[in-house]
């Protein structure tokens, strides 16, 4: 059973680190995290708060705490479009929760920025062996959206639920890991046919840095994809 609580006071803390570069524009990184979730007139009601090795669910306006999950850590709790549902990362395993606390694992193995919610019920995510694979609620299982060995990175949804991403492919080479990046790119929801949006830029000897974009965001109106470019160089990216 979840443990609530009523909300007497409460203080939780919130890193925020600001990242620029002279040269290229960078994007704002947001560690040990709030997500929120607002009303139809823009009031946030429900927050998901990490504090120390806890996940916690606080309902902003009864004032009810619900511990949703504890001893590990945590990072990137997102709350669903309907607030009925929390996705997060719990060391390196994707779980959802219901705002009651039950819990169940989705994926053991993920990255922080592979999963998204797609609508209310679905959760859509890439898992490190590649592919895309959407996660019922209602039905409690997942089922593969697109197979294949890419990994999909800044997942979007934009309009009429077309999927925008980061194209990664992971390998190794000589005991090594390495990343061979592809660009952004959209996959239309009723075709899922793949379309290049922007293409990453290798190095080339002698001839510049090279350029790999980053998907930043999406407007409220779901027009405009917000995208950072990078150095390919790893000295000027950092």
């Amino acid at each position: 059973m979840a443990n609530k609580v009523k909300r007497k006071t409460a203080v939780f803390t919130i890193f925020l680190l600001l990242c620029s570069d002279i040269l290229w524009s960078a994007p704002v990184k947001i560690s040990a995290s709030i997500a929120a979730a607002d009303n139809i007139d823009n009031v946030i009601t429900m927050a998901a708060v990490i504090k120390f090795k806890e996940l916690n669910l606080i309902n902003l306006k009864s004032n009810i705490i619900v511990r949703l999950d504890d001893g590990g850590m945590f990072s990137r709790p997102l709350i669903s479009v309907g607030k009925t549902h929390i996705a997060y990362l719990k060391d390196t395993a994707l779980y959802i929760s219901d705002t009651e606390g039950r819990r169940r694992m989705v994926h053991n193995n993920i990255c922080m920025e592979c999963y998204t919610w797609l609508d209310n019920n679905s959760l859509i995510y890439s898992p490190d062996t590649g592919g895309l694979y959407i996660y019922d609620v209602l039905k409690n299982k997942s089922f593969p959206y697109i197979e294949d060995k890419f990994n999909y990175r800044n997942i979007t949804i934009g309009k009429y639920k077309n999927i925008y991403a980061e194209k990664y492919f992971n390998y190794i080479k000589n005991g090594s890991q390495y990343r061979k990046d592809y660009g952004i790119i959209m996959i239309n929801s009723n075709t899922k046919a793949e379309k290049l949006l922007i293409k990453s830029i290798p190095i080339e000897i002698g001839e510049g840095l090279g350029m790999y974009p980053v998907i930043a965001g999406i407007s409220k109106d779901l027009r405009f994809l917000f995208v950072f470019a990078f150095p390919h160089s790893a000295s000027m990216a950092s």
